[in-house]
C-alpha cells in the first residue's frame, strides 16, 4: 500500500501552511455514552502534536452522529474542540460553520501552531454525497490534506475522497498510517493458516472488508448487527467457508 504520510513532508513545506486534518470523533455506540469517542481523539493526538510543533496550522474536521444533512444543536462538535484543547493543552477555537466566507476569514487569522475545529461536516448534504462543489469549498480552506480518520477512510465522502482531487499533497495522518502498516502483511502476504474475523454493526462495511479478506483467507467469520438498545442479547453471525455463505442467528451467551 503506497501512501504519503504527513511526517514525510519537508518541515519547511508544513510551517505556516494550512493543513486540513480529517478525523473521526463519532461514537459508533452512542447509546452507551456521549456522541464523541474519546479513544478516537487520543489516537489522533500524535498527528496534531506533530503539526503544531512544526508550525503548521491545523484545521480539524469531523462528524458526529447522523444529523440528516442539517444543523442539529445536540450534534455540534463543541465537545470535540473542548476535549482536544484539554488533551493538547492548547486553546482551540471551534467555528460555527465548516465552509464559507466566515470560515475563510477565521482561518486567515490563524497563527503558526494553532488549531481550529470546523463544524460538523454532516450538517451539509454535500459531505456524504461526495458533492464536487462542497469538496471544492473544503479544499479552498487548506494547502495540504491529511486523512487521519481510519474508521471511515473507505467511505466516498467529500472530506475523504472529493477534496483530494483539489488539494496536493494529500497525505495520511500518523494514526491512519499505523493502521495501514498493520494491515499490509495480513492482506498482501498472509501466512497460512489464515482466518479473518470481521466485525461491524453495518452489513455494508462487513461485505467490503470481508470481500477483501476472502481473497486470501481460508475462512472468514463476519459478525455484527445486534443493537443493544433495540434488540435482545442476540447476534447475527455469518460464516464463509469455501465460497459458501451461510446466515445463522444464535442466542448470545457469555459462555
Amino acid at each position: 500500500m503506497d501512501k504519503a504520510v504527513i511526517n514525510q513532508l519537508a518541515l519547511e513545506s508544513l510551517r505556516g501552511r494550512r493543513v486540513f486534518v480529517r478525523i473521526d470523533a463519532h461514537n459508533e455506540e452512542p447509546w452507551s455514552g456521549p456522541p464523541v469517542d474519546e479513544s478516537k481523539l487520543r489516537a489522533i493526538l500524535p498527528t496534531l502534536v506533530y503539526l503544531t510543533t512544526v508550525g503548521a496550522r491545523a484545521l480539524v474536521a469531523t462528524h458526529i452522529g447522523n444529523p440528516g444533512a442539517k444543523p442539529v444543536d445536540d450534534l455540534r462538535v463543541n465537545t470535540v474542540a473542548e476535549r482536544l484543547s484539554q488533551l493538547t493543552g492548547k486553546t482551540i477555537r471551534k467555528l460555527d460553520e465548516a465552509i464559507g466566507r466566515n470560515v475563510l476569514s477565521a482561518i486567515m487569522e490563524m497563527q503558526d501552531g494553532e488549531i481550529v475545529v470546523l463544524e460538523n461536516l454532516r450538517f451539509y448534504p454535500g459531505e456524504t454525497a461526495n458533492d464536487e462543489s462542497f469538496a471544492r469549498a473544503l479544499a479552498e480552506l487548506c494547502d495540504i490534506y491529511c486523512d487521519d480518520a481510519f474508521p471511515i477512510a473507505y467511505r466516498g465522502s467529500a472530506s475523504t475522497v472529493g477534496i483530494t482531487r483539489y488539494v496536493r499533497p494529500a497525505t495520511a495522518g500518523l494514526a491512519l498510517a499505523r493502521e495501514l502498516t498493520m494491515f499490509e502483511p495480513v492482506l498482501d502476504q498472509p501466512e497460512a493458516p489464515f482466518a479473518a474475523i470481521v466485525e461491524s454493526p453495518r452489513e455494508g462495511d462487513r461485505r467490503g472488508l470481508g470481500g477483501r479478506c476472502a481473497r486470501s483467507a481460508r475462512r472468514k467469520f463476519s459478525m455484527g448487527g445486534a443493537r443493544p438498545d433495540r434488540d435482545p442479547p442476540a447476534g447475527r453471525f455469518y460464516r464463509r467457508s469455501f465460497g459458501t455463505l451461510q446466515s445463522l442467528r444464535e442466542e448470545w451467551s457469555p459462555n
